[in-house]
């Protein structure tokens, strides 16, 4: 093959006009995602597991005895089924792009936890506060105290999963 000693040149600035314009030609009429879909099963899910978990707090505002741990051992259950089923749903839908975040330099809200949606993260927290207490009420029974400790701690992954959930709804 022969060199026809032929060079285009290209000044550094309209490399960069000529990216941006390309870039901006293939993204036409694409949306960027910033937040997840609302999902109306999603919030209902949240109220009414919500509802539930905070009906076990109020039987326990006398403290949880482990004679009685049997009697609740179901509701635990059913209740961190509930949560890991929401978790789930939250989670398959379609989220923003890390990436997004990153280049608008958004700081990562919580950075212990492994997804991009708030709900999912609150939920993870849930079911962590809610297999600590069965535990510690099957092992010793839960104090007045440790029952409102949970019950605060619960309330608050609670309320952020429904507000960000509230929010969507637009």
């Amino acid at each position: 093959m022969r060199n026809s000693g032929f060079q285009l040149r290209v000044h550094p600035t309209w490399s960069l006009v000529l990216a941006s314009a390309l870039a901006l030609a293939l993204s036409a009429g694409c949306a960027t995602r910033l937040v997840p879909d609302y999902d109306r099963e999603l919030a209902t899910g949240l109220r009414a597991i919500s509802a539930s978990i905070l009906g076990l707090f109020a039987g326990g505002t006398g403290g949880l005895s482990k004679g009685t741990y049997a009697k609740r051992e179901h509701t635990y259950s059913q209740l961190i089924g509930g949560l890991q089923s929401l978790r789930l749903q939250s989670e398959s839908r379609p989220a923003p792009d890390r990436r997004i975040s990153e280049v608008l330099s958004v700081p990562d809200p919580d950075p212990d936890c492994d997804s991009d949606i708030p709900t999912t993260c609150s939920l993870d927290y849930m079911i962590g506060v809610l297999e600590q207490m069965r535990l510690a009420d099957r092992k010793q029974g839960v104090s007045t105290t440790e029952v409102a400790a949970f019950r605060g701690s619960m309330e608050g992954y609670m309320h952020n999963a429904l507000t960000y959930e509230n929010a969507l709804q637009r």
